[in-house]
């Protein structure tokens, strides 16, 4: 019962920090402004690198790139609050129930 409760409390948390991330990410691209310089900057080195200086349509075919640089952080982000939360509620409030049983 106890493993099948873990098992089940890993997917819940799983979901929610993926769907948080998702939204987290959504909200921060419909935010007014353009690409940081920085960011512009490290993935043309990236298409330089990897494809041998055939780099895509920037109006196009870069933005993807960022955008899963933003996704990637934001799961980090969201991932570290989610797991820290759901520890201390696994530990305060689930944890002694299924010890009862």
């Amino acid at each position: 019962m106890r493993r099948f409760a873990l098992l089940a409390w890993l997917r819940v948390c799983t979901a929610l920090t993926i769907v948080s991330a998702f939204y987290l990410t959504l909200y921060y691209v419909t935010l007014p402004g353009e690409m940081p310089f920085w960011l512009d900057q490290t993935v043309r080195l990236g298409f330089r690198i990897f494809l041998h200086n055939d780099i895509p349509d920037p109006d196009t075919d870069i933005a993807e790139v960022p955008l899963l640089f933003y996704f990637a952080c934001a799961i980090v982000l969201v991932g570290s609050i989610v797991g820290i939360a759901a520890t201390m509620t696994w530990r305060r409030a689930l944890s002694p129930r299924l010890r009862r049983l």
